[in-house]
């Protein structure tokens, strides 16, 4: 491992170590989350965000920038809706299991690849948004700003059969 890959695993392990430097991220993430309370601060009214405390609020840490915003309500219903999303792609995973045709195949391999994709960027973001996983700089699905992020769900969602 490099040197800064090292640092970011000595400052995930134990944050307390450099709050300034390698766990900047990660604290100020928490802190953001935390600073949302029930009903957040209101749209544009998040100051952890707002004041730049929280560096790449619109990419990486979309969620803690969310949830300051909208507090633990427009949190949970954001994972919520996720739910929904990931239980009408296992409905269509297990339609397309049970096809054993070449193109039920395809479908098949098509939606679990996709499942699969959406479930680690999810997963990994909002764990390292709440500083249980490292910080890993993926985009949250249909949510982060980027170009390249937002066009290949689109188009995936748009290819879903």
């Amino acid at each position: 491992m490099k040197d800064y890959q090292k640092a970011r695993f000595v400052s995930f392990v134990n944050p307390q170590i450099d709050k300034a430097g390698t766990a900047y991220n990660m604290t100020q993430a928490i802190i953001t989350i935390g600073s949302g309370k029930l009903l957040g601060n209101g749209l544009g009214l998040g100051t952890q965000a707002k004041l730049y405390f929280l560096p790449e609020n619109q990419t990486d840490f979309a969620f803690a920038s969310l949830v300051e915003q909208f507090g633990f309500l427009g949190g949970f219903i954001v994972i919520l809706l996720y739910g929904i999303l990931i239980f009408f792609l296992g409905s269509k995973l297990v339609k397309y299991s049970c096809d054993h045709s070449e193109e039920g195949r395809y479908k098949f391999y098509y939606v679990l690849g996709f499942l699969c994709f959406f479930l680690v960027q999810m997963l990994v973001n909002i764990g390292m948004n709440l500083g249980l996983l490292p910080i890993a700089g993926i985009a949250l699905p249909l949510i982060s700003y980027g170009g390249s992020a937002i066009v290949t769900w689109m188009i995936g969602l748009a290819l879903m059969p």
